[in-house]
């Protein structure tokens, strides 16, 4: 006798507030980031970090009664930039260790 497939597949055993819906959206670390962008420029050597320009504007806040000086601080441009002596090692990444690029015997003599 053939067992169903309800009983066969772990799938089906899900009853259906089990199941996740599509996600809304997606997070991802720093340097999830900064691997998707340096492969996105297509660098593959040297350590690279992210780059963050932000613009910095003023204006008047509030009601109209009651209005204060602001600033607003606002992200301009997004990138990556090459990684110094100085930058955390948390911060950064080598591009030949994310495309799998290993060194020849040339390169270490």
């Amino acid at each position: 006798m053939r067992q169903s497939l309800a009983t066969t597949h772990p799938l089906q055993k899900l009853q259906p507030r089990d199941l996740m819906a599509a996600p809304d959206n997606y997070v991802f670390t720093v340097l999830e980031v900064l691997e998707g962008w340096i492969k996105l420029a297509g660098v593959h050597e040297g350590e690279w970090t992210i780059n963050l320009q932000f613009g910095l504007n003023a204006g008047n806040l509030g009601p109209a009664d009651a209005q204060v000086p602001a600033a607003f601080v606002s992200v301009a441009k997004f990138g990556i930039c090459r990684a110094t002596e100085t930058t955390p090692a948390c911060l950064k990444l080598d591009a030949a260790k994310i495309w799998g690029l290993m060194p020849t015997r040339q390169d270490l003599n």
